[in-house]
């Protein structure tokens, strides 16, 4: 039912995650989407009144999905539609033909698509549908259809996972864009922060005083051979993160001169490396945003820190190894575990076997993944590991 490769996959989800930002991408994002998973993405937004908004979908579309599901009635002259924005647990996905056979008239519409396929009607594409967000405001629906497999040949199994990741992708996007959009006047700040997911960020003012977040959030064991904390103040102990504190700070000021628009004029970003103890790479960027004075505020001069360490890939990805490239539990955890240690030795000690089935592992995981080599191999394990 469905032939996606892992790379495929990695570039669906990374366009998503940077519609996270760039709200504009998200339309290309889903069609690509639609393209390398031959199927029909459906996003409908409704009100509180439940009435489809088109903010995500144009309304033809919408219409297709909308008029199904409305006409597949339930006990109390209630319909699959209504359930969905009322009843259905949130993020959960529903297989389409489960969903039918939980009322008669569905039962009967599964039936007869099972006998005769239309691959042009909607009642015949198999696929998932959930919740993707509910509350006092609105609620969206999320589904993935696929109109060139007849429901007699679909395996869910084999979609499930896929869709459950891209609707985490999806619904990560979509919550980030209501964030932004309440917040305008610190909307720019805030979409270079939300640029950096899952990394350690700080905002600053031009003295270098903590903005965001509080003091007694600033997680000190793990910046402190980077910066250290001194009442409100966030103190470099690197002299070249200090050269670019001072360096932003001084385009700050040249920028606010100079901006007489009130737009956003972000500078250009800073980048420094710094190696810990440990021998690993922390990663720091420094960049500001200055806003001239608007009616909605004062002068809005930030400086943004970005800390990106390196962090081995989600455990999560064993599974994924298992489930996508056929590994078994052992390959898939020497796969991993050699992926982000990079050392044999220690790799057989954390497994507890020997160098000769370990060889036979590898040379096993090599032929299921199409790896060449040790390199490629953690490569793939690294990539797989920014799905999660």
């Amino acid at each position: 039912m469905l032939s996606l490769t892992a790379n495929d996959e990695i570039k669906i989800i990374e366009g998503v995650h940077r519609s996270t930002l760039q709200q504009e991408t998200l339309p290309a994002a889903l069609s690509h989407a639609e393209q390398k998973l031959e199927c029909k993405l459906f996003v409908i937004e409704f009100d509180r009144f439940e009435h489809h908004t088109g903010r995500y979908c144009c309304p033809e579309k919408a219409a297709q999905l909308i008029d199904f599901l409305t006409g597949i009635k339930a006990e109390g002259n209630t319909s699959a539609l209504t359930f969905l924005l009322r009843t259905a647990s949130a993020n959960y996905p529903y297989c389409k033909a489960k969903l039918l056979s939980q009322w008669p008239e569905g039962a009967g519409m599964l039936d007869r698509v099972c006998q005769h396929s239309n691959p042009n009607d909607i009642a015949n594409w198999p696929g998932f549908i959930t919740p993707l967000i509910r509350d006092n405001s609105r609620c969206v629906l999320f589904g993935c259809l696929f109109p060139n497999i007849a429901i007699s040949d679909a395996d869910p199994a084999a979609v499930a996972p896929v869709f459950s990741r891209l609707s985490k992708a999806l619904l990560v996007a979509l919550n980030v864009h209501d964030k932004i959009a309440q917040f305008p006047p610190q909307q720019d700040m805030l979409g270079f922060l939300f640029q950096s997911p899952g990394q350690l960020s700080f905002i600053l003012d031009r003295d270098f005083r903590l903005v965001q977040p509080s003091m007694r959030d600033v997680p000190l064991e793990t910046i402190g051979h980077l910066f250290d904390c001194r009442a409100d103040r966030i103190v470099p102990r690197v002299r070249d993160i200090e050269a670019a504190l001072i360096a932003v700070s001084d385009e700050l000021a040249n920028a606010a001169r100079q901006n007489k628009s009130g737009a956003c004029r972000p500078t250009e970003p800073h980048s420094i490396f710094v190696e810990n103890d440990h021998r690993a790479l922390s990663h720091v960027v420094v960049r500001g945003v200055s806003r001239k004075p608007t009616t909605v505020g004062p002068s809005q001069d930030h400086i943004l820190i970005v800390v990106r360490d390196q962090r081995p890939p989600s455990k999560q990805v064993v599974s994924l190894l298992n489930s996508r490239f056929g590994l078994s539990s052992r390959e898939a955890e020497l796969a991993y575990h050699l992926s982000i240690t990079g050392s044999m030795q220690d790799t057989l000690t954390r497994l507890e076997i020997t160098r000769n089935t370990a060889k036979t592992h590898l040379r096993r995981i090599f032929e299921k993944t199409n790896c060449q080599s040790q390199l490629a191999l953690s490569r793939l394990v690294h990539e797989l590991g920014q799905l999660f």
